[in-house]
């Protein structure tokens, strides 16, 4: 774990430098680094990690967002509907807001219709607080590639796990590394592309 976190830093500061981006951006990699060894550990996502990290991440949107652009933006008497949903969609402070529930609002819904198919639980609520968790910080435009990227990664995994078992299908598997695994991915990439 300690030199996973020592790559973290390293690979944090490299591509984002000595900022306060790189600070918040290393907060969000720390809890998602613990919440995957206690994921793994223990199947349980703990809210003391998830809950503030929500909070965190729309504290880090609030603090990048241009208030004064913003509200002169908002004022234009020319500015319409459409204009202005575009405005406060692609603002920091409403990005981290929207990523929050979205992230949390689908994967809630996923678990809903699982529990009414299946008539039991297939994803804690400790998924639907991480995903909400990563909305916070990478925004409601990761919600979908980081949904799809674990999905795609879990599958092959679980797979991989049910061959070795040969056919054992019970077998619990945590979804929220591969959670924590897209969203780092997802951060790296993003940041990367936006710069090319």
């Amino acid at each position: 774990m300690e030199i996973l976190s020592g790559i973290i830093c390293a690979l944090s500061v490299w591509e984002f430098g000595i900022t306060l981006q790189t600070f918040f951006y290393l907060i969000f990699l720390f809890c998602l680094v613990v919440v995957t060894f206690i994921d793994i550990e223990h199947m349980i996502i703990p809210n003391v990690i998830t809950i503030p990290g929500i909070f965190i991440g729309i504290v880090y949107g609030v603090a990048r967002t241009d208030w004064g652009n913003l509200t002169t933006l908002l004022t234009d008497s020319n500015a319409h509907t459409y204009r202005i949903a575009s405005i406060l969609a692609n603002q920091p402070a409403f990005d981290s807001i929207f990523g929050a529930i979205l992230g949390g609002g689908l994967l809630y819904i996923i678990a809903l219709i699982y529990f009414i198919l299946r008539k039991r639980e297939g994803m804690g609520m400790g998924d639907v607080k991480l995903l909400a968790m990563i909305g916070a910080f990478l925004g409601w435009k990761s919600i979908i590639y980081v949904m799809l990227i674990s999905s795609v990664l879990g599958t092959i995994v679980g797979l991989a796990i049910i061959a070795h078992k040969r056919g054992n299908m019970k077998y619990a598997l945590p979804f929220g590394p591969f959670l924590s695994l897209a969203a780092a991915l997802y951060l790296f990439i993003s940041k990367a592309y936006l710069r090319i």
